[in-house]
């Protein structure tokens, strides 16, 4: 566009022209990552199994024998094994120390 036309402000028109024209946007090329990339648990070498775990919930399931929850348990030393647990969405930190308890210790 330089070559053949120049004006003041220019390129301040070109940059509002290209935000604002949807087809620029749907070709233009993505120069950013979409997510945050994932950061890896660190674990000792001579981690026993179980020694360090991570624990989350999965909720918003449909219910089934009035559980709607999947507790996970992750064992990141050398074993990597996951325990899932059904449970419902009210439980609390004694319930999931008690399923913990039964399941896995």
């Amino acid at each position: 566009m330089k070559e053949i036309y120049q004006w003041p402000g220019m390129n301040d028109w070109i940059v509002g022209y290209i935000k604002g024209c949807a087809t620029c946007q749907q070709n233009k090329i993505i120069m950013h990552q979409k997510k945050t990339p994932l950061y890896g648990i660190t674990v000792p070498q001579d981690a026993r199994p179980f020694q360090q775990i991570a624990m989350d919930l999965i909720t918003g399931l449909p219910s089934r024998n009035g559980k709607d929850t999947i507790l996970t348990i992750v064992n990141h030393g050398c074993s990597q094994a996951t325990v899932f647990l059904p449970c419902s969405t009210n439980i609390m930190g004694p319930g999931i120390a008690q399923l913990y308890l039964e399941h896995v210790y």
